[in-house]
């Protein structure tokens, strides 16, 4: 349901991919049990920054690899792979935030 939500916002969406060292990782913490809170900051990297990052911050990285369209809903599996109880994201573009953090959430059940 999340990706329909994603899809129908941003048109093409970038397929989940194999990353081998994020599995390795969320199989490491296991399942969260019910006397467990997980809290989870991750920072988004605004899109309204990216001509920094163009411009040497993140220069070790393609652009194509950097877009908005294909990073975020990497960035919201990511977030959902750690089961947490407390999400706090940081640098979340306004746009970004109305068309897919909060309705992925949202169909995820968070407030």
């Amino acid at each position: 349901v999340g990706d329909a939500v994603a899809a129908k916002a941003l048109g093409a969406v970038a397929p989940r991919v194999e990353r081998p060292e994020h599995e390795a990782r969320v199989s490491a913490l296991g399942p969260r049990g019910d006397e467990t809170t997980r809290v989870l900051t991750y920072n988004v990297l605004a899109d309204a920054f990216r001509h920094t990052w163009d411009a040497g911050i993140h220069t070790h990285c393609p652009p194509e690899l950097t877009r908005a369209e294909r990073r975020l809903p990497l960035a919201v599996d990511e977030v959902f792979d750690y089961e947490p109880s407390l999400i706090a994201l940081q640098e979340v573009d306004a746009r970004w935030w109305e068309r897919l953090w909060r309705p992925r959430l949202r169909t995820a059940g968070y407030d």
